[in-house]
C-alpha cells in the first residue's frame, strides 16, 4: 500500500474463521450460518449509509449460491477433475480477494 494509507486489517474473529477455511477444516453448518448472518449484518450497516454496496451485497450473495449449485451439480465427476475444479474455484477466490485488496489501494 502507499505511505498515505493505513494499512487495512481484519478482527482476530475473521482471521480465526479464514484460517478454519483456508486450512481445510471447514465449517460446520452453524458456524457456516453464523458466518453468512455476520458476513450479511455487517454489510447491511454499511448498505444503509453507503447505497451503492446494496448490488455488491445482492451479487456476493448469488456468487456464493452459484457456486454452491455448480458444486453440487459437479458430485458425479471423478475425483482428478473435481480437484482440477478446486484449483480454478481457489484461483477465482484469490482474484476475487487480489481485487478487494487493489481497491483499497487505489488513490
Amino acid at each position: 500500500m502507499n505511505d498515505n494509507k493505513t494499512e487495512l486489517g481484519c478482527s482476530e474473529d475473521l482471521w480465526q474463521v479464514l484460517n478454519e477455511v483456508n486450512l481445510n477444516h471447514g465449517l460446520s453448518d452453524d458456524e457456516f450460518q453464523v458466518l453468512e448472518d455476520e458476513a450479511d449484518s455487517r454489510l447491511n450497516v454499511l448498505a444503509r449509509r453507503h447505497t451503492e454496496l446494496r448490488q455488491l451485497q445482492a451479487d456476493c450473495r448469488i456468487l456464493a449460491q452459484s457456486l454452491e449449485e455448480a458444486c453440487q451439480r459437479l458430485d458425479q465427476l471423478d475425483y482428478e477433475e473435481r480437484v482440477r475444479i478446486w484449483d480454478a474455484f481457489q484461483y477465482q477466490m484469490a482474484y476475487l480477494q487480489a481485487c478487494l485488496q487493489r481497491s483499497f489501494q487505489q488513490p
